[in-house]
């Protein structure tokens, strides 16, 4: 995908099929929550675009295609605004916000035959007839009745059809006199579809049932029966012929009517086409539709999140299935949840680690996976399962050094027995495909070294996972057994600062003459550590030359560290009531102070670039802070963050780009479109 498209240079890794629609040119629109939006080619599954529509704060994003453009134009909306959007054209943008101080969106429906028209119903009744080339609300109407949910117009634009909140009516608005006529059903109905000018299938429990609105609201023309009394229908499509109607539902099987003679001419069984190992229930169906250019039919399921495609003929006659997309890479039903990323090579390679549980006959079985995505070609190149039985991963600690070596820690279930363990990348995307997952070739990219360093304490730090710096420090109290020739063996404290490069090689060790345990420290760069002494003043150390740089007192401050990064010749420091101070290191002066999002824990602090550093809360909230006009912008979400990641800036690249992990997708924003 071109990265200058849209506000999100990024993409999801797959699309989520939680929720979709196809757009006029026969492409598919993927809603995985919130307010993004990917466009992806039915027949590769390639994902063409990814769009940043309006942001909801308490409200769920909803979205339908419209006619206009070259087919890829879709519009959404959520309570209080909405907006309409061309993949093909981002300057071609139409946006409400806030159409009402004290009313909120119901759903919104589109003229079939008049593209310039759209249908706003409110929660309190009214209904908007907006023109949205002149940008104005045309008509107004307030209907009979307050508490509608569903609203659709007729081909024409002369009729309004809406269904209220408890199902039991449907009625039907002529938008010339205004005059509402009720059609009462005996029994609530699941939704409407309005079939043509004069002809609306309203949906109830197990059966479908046609009315034809010219000859009187009470006219029934047909009633298409199921004979499965314990069906319930969720989802109606009528097929481009105008003749046959689709109805699917809570277990799985399509039914195709002919309406002129009101039998079911085909049925369609999905629940064939699971895979062996799928959990023995059936498929729930959220959505039906087809991609008519290509005359394929798409079913989408919402437990397991698949979308399987159908080839049809004219006559709907042997639907042949093509294929299953799924948003689990391997097709099973699972949970995924992306919780770290790094960047593997410093360039295009991303790891991308999850844990992952897959349903099996009687259980869920968890794994930890990392993922290796190729920013260039958009895609997963490969992946792999790094649970291991009889060892626990320390997912804390898995960093990557930025040139292909990935490090994480595992320790053993029954006793307290540590390996750091060095995964080489190159090693193993050279092995072939089948090779990657046999366990006997793990010695070919992996090197196990122990961590029973013998002075490891209380506090062990690894560097932030945007900085490559492949060290560990270990802050330690212990006692250890020292010889004397005169006497038996004395005990004697030790404490002090160590380290350990990745392959727990120790680099460099201080002492302190008092008993005290380093609470904050970090590498500024490989050979230089910073941490808080005894004295409450920050030492700054050359590892290679075992001296020391600078010390700066803390003491004249009237502030309590809770964490620190240092930056060029700043000092950013974080109070325990989330004010970020910033210090000139080499004038000893506090150049300012901003208040932070105050009562929330803080995840992560990562500097972008040299002026900017963007802070990711406990609650899903990213902040981004300038340092040097001394601002913030807050900025939440509304979205499951997991992680987020300042990837490394290319050459010429002038935005820094951050990725986001949002549980089971990822996306990749440039900074100043968070």
């Amino acid at each position: 995908m071109d990265s200058k498209q849209g506000d999100i240079t990024g993409y999801y890794i797959q699309p989520s099929f939680s929720k979709t629609i196809v757009t006029h040119a026969g492409n598919l629109c993927d809603f995985s929550g919130a307010n993004n939006i990917g466009l992806w080619d039915p027949k590769s599954m390639k994902n063409l675009n990814l769009i940043t529509g309006i942001p909801a704060q308490d409200s769920q994003i909803y979205a339908k295609a419209m006619p206009g453009g070259n087919g890829n134009r879709i519009i959404m909306y959520s309570a209080d605004k909405f907006q309409i959007i061309d993949f093909d054209n981002k300057e071609d943008l139409v946006v409400w916000e806030k159409i009402s101080t004290t009313d909120y969106i119901q759903q919104i429906a589109i003229n079939p035959s008049n593209t310039k028209e759209i249908c706003v119903l409110m929660v309190s009744g009214y209904i908007n007839i907006w023109d949205i080339e002149e940008k104005k609300v045309i008509q107004t109407f307030q209907t009979i009745r307050k508490m509608y949910r569903r609203i659709q117009i007729f081909p024409g634009g002369k009729h309004l059809a809406l269904q209220d909140k408890q199902g039991f009516e449907i009625n039907i608005l002529e938008r010339s006199t205004g005059i509402e006529q009720k059609i009462p059903l005996k029994s609530p109905a699941q939704r409407f579809l309005v079939l043509n000018e004069k002809e609306i299938a309203i949906v109830f429990k197990n059966y479908v049932q046609i009315r034809n609105i010219s000859r009187g609201i009470h006219d029934i023309q047909a009633n298409l029966l199921c004979d499965d009394p314990d069906e319930v229908f969720e989802s109606i499509l009528l097929l481009n012929n105008n003749k046959w109607l689709i109805a699917a539902g809570q277990k799985g099987i399509l039914r195709i009517w002919d309406i002129e003679q009101q039998k079911i001419k085909f049925q369609l069984d999905t629940n064939q086409f699971n895979d062996t190992h799928k959990l023995a229930r059936f498929n729930h169906i959220y959505s039906i539709f087809i991609l008519h250019k290509s005359q394929k039919l798409c079913v989408l399921n919402s437990e397991e999140r698949r979308l399987r495609v159908f080839k049809i003929d004219e006559n709907f006659e042997n639907p042949d299935f093509q294929k299953s997309f799924q948003y689990d890479s391997d097709y099973t039903t699972s949970i995924n949840s992306f919780e770290m990323a790094f960047s593997l090579n410093g360039k295009n390679l991303i790891g991308l680690f999850s844990s992952k549980g897959t349903f099996t006959e009687d259980e869920v079985i968890f794994t930890k996976e990392i993922e290796i995505l190729d920013l260039n070609t958009h895609i997963i190149i490969a992946s792999k399962d790094l649970s291991l039985p009889g060892y626990i991963l320390e997912q804390e600690t898995m960093r990557s050094n930025g040139q292909n070596k990935l490090y994480y820690r595992i320790k053993n279930e029954s006793n307290p027995q540590r390996f750091y363990i060095e995964f080489d990348v190159e090693k193993f995307l050279s092995l072939p495909q089948d090779k990657r997952l046999d366990q006997d070739q793990r010695s070919n990219y992996e090197t196990w070294n122990s961590f029973n360093v013998q002075d490891e304490g209380k506090y062990v730090t690894f560097t932030p996972i945007d900085s490559h710096i492949d060290s560990i420090i270990v802050a330690f109290g212990v006692t250890v057994p020292v010889p004397d020739l005169e006497k038996e063996d004395f005990l004697q404290e030790k404490y002090g600062i160590s380290v350990y490069d990745y392959k727990i090689n120790q680099r460099w060790q201080h002492l302190f003459e008092s008993k005290f345990i380093v609470k904050f420290s970090c590498m500024i760069d490989r050979n230089t550590i910073a941490f808080v002494n005894p004295e409450n003043c920050i030492e700054i150390w050359n590892i290679e030359s075992n001296t020391m740089i600078k010390s700066f007192d803390l003491n004249e401050y009237k502030f309590v560290i809770s964490q620190f990064i240092i930056n060029q010749d700043r000092l950013i420091v974080v109070d325990p009531q989330n004010k970020l101070h910033i210090i000139d290191l080499e004038r000893e002066d506090e150049l300012d102070k901003i208040k932070l999002y105050a009562g929330e824990v803080i995840k992560s602090i990562q500097m972008v670039g040299d002026n900017k550093c963007i802070v990711f809360y406990s609650n899903e909230t990213i902040q981004k802070v300038d340092l040097e006009e001394f601002k913030i912008e807050k900025h939440n979400r509304n979205q499951p963050i997991t992680n987020i990641l300042v990837l490394p800036k290319q050459d010429k690249q002038d935005e820094p780009l951050v990725l986001i992990l949002i549980e089971e997708y990822v996306e990749i924003r440039n900074f100043k479109n968070i």
